[in-house]
């Protein structure tokens, strides 16, 4: 089935603007949560019937839950389940998933009454406040009454099970993939809230995430508008040194101009919602390789004197994702050289233009020193 892609238009910046030099996090406002209507067409007996999502709202312990169901649900048929934290804060930006034309699945939001510092973090940090980190507290409830919860009322194909998370919460469903790995086949994590505990979560160990125990093994999405706080390659390359793939079980979205607010994440949610519900198959040809650069912040110390490539491959069914680290570069004018981690120098007075390959796809970019 073709997707249909929803492009949101924005225009975005390749010179980062009102960033801090420091690495802070960025306070979130609650928003209005909007009713979650699905709008997807579908194909029943030659007819064309609407497909309709209903929220049914449960409360378990201290927590409550959401959950979406598709209205022509079938006790027979095996459904795709994505639990989401943040059931509440961020219903406007998962809601969109109900909205797009894609096979059926069931969606769990799961909301908290307690800080979300202290629900999501399992590490201390100064930036979060006097909290005590209940991660492990939160995730065990999510495992010992949620999930048997939907599971014992509905027909789930736990093949098919996912944990997405923003910002803290997107930190919380990496860390929780990599203590709980036989649980979710499936993480999406945008905006991740990694720099806490000066990024304690790239020191964890990441082995048990391909255990040759564990039948389905565990794909990880996560991305960073250029707009938000450092990049998150040396986590890209723990990952793959831990026995993850990238392309068919890693993929990493640096987003040029994404900024830390609700807009970018709707812009960009059907990316990882797509890799978990259909993934990329053997037969997928990617149709475009854009191939960016920018000005941005330096890893280690926070400014903006850090120049970096940014090639982006994409697929027709909309997935895309940035393929620094795996493209190859080769130098057409000028003179300098390229990192594997995307930053680069220029050796010379003059522009370097640079063409990158990612499997049949070619661009080339001119590539300038930062003012």
């Amino acid at each position: 089935m073709k997707f249909a892609t929803h492009i949101l238009g924005l225009v975005l910046l390749l010179v980062l603007i009102g960033c801090s030099s420091e690495d802070e996090p960025v306070v979130i406002m609650e928003e209005e949560k909007p009713d979650p209507i699905d709008t997807t067409d579908m194909s029943g007996g030659g007819v064309d019937m609407p497909r309709t999502y209903s929220v049914e709202t449960q409360r378990l312990g201290d927590l409550w839950i959401n959950i979406s169901t598709p209205s022509d649900y079938d006790e027979n048929i095996k459904y795709p389940v994505l639990y989401y934290n943040d059931g509440d804060l961020y219903a406007g930006v998962f809601g969109l998933l109900t909205t797009l034309e894609a096979p059926p699945f069931i969606m769990v939001g799961i909301s908290g009454d307690n800080d979300r510092g202290e629900r999501f973090s399992p590490y201390e940090d100064p930036e979060l406040g006097d909290i005590t980190p209940q991660a492990s507290v939160y995730s065990d409830a999510i495992i010992d009454d949620i999930i048997p919860f939907v599971e014992d009322k509905y027909s789930i194909d736990n093949t098919k099970k996912a944990i997405f998370g923003i910002s803290l919460g997107g930190l919380h469903a990496t860390w929780m993939a990599i203590e709980y790995p036989q649980v979710f086949s499936f993480v999406g994590a945008l905006s991740p809230s990694y720099w806490v505990s000066n990024e304690a979560l790239f020191g964890e160990d990441l082995s048990n995430l391909v255990q040759s125990e564990i039948s389905i093994p565990t794909k990880i999405y996560f991305d960073r508008g250029t707009g938000e706080w450092r990049n998150h390659l040396s986590f890209v390359s723990r990952l793959k040194a831990a026995g993850l793939i990238y392309g068919k079980s890693l993929y990493y979205y640096e987003v040029i101009g994404g900024q830390h607010t609700t807009q970018f994440w709707q812009a960009r949610i059907e990316i990882p919602f797509r890799l978990f519900l259909e993934g990329i198959n053997a037969s997928d040809e990617p149709i475009d390789l854009e191939c960016r650069a920018y000005c941005a912040m330096d890893l280690t110390n926070n400014n903006f004197s850090t120049t970096r490539i940014n090639p982006i491959i994409e697929y027709e069914s909309g997935i895309k994702f940035s393929v620094i680290s795996e493209a190859e570069y080769r130098i057409v004018s000028g003179s300098g050289r390229i990192a594997e981690d995307g930053t680069y120098t220029i050796t010379s007075d003059s522009p370097m233009e640079v063409e990158a390959s990612y499997l049949d796809e070619k661009d080339r970019a001119t590539l300038n020193k930062c003012n």
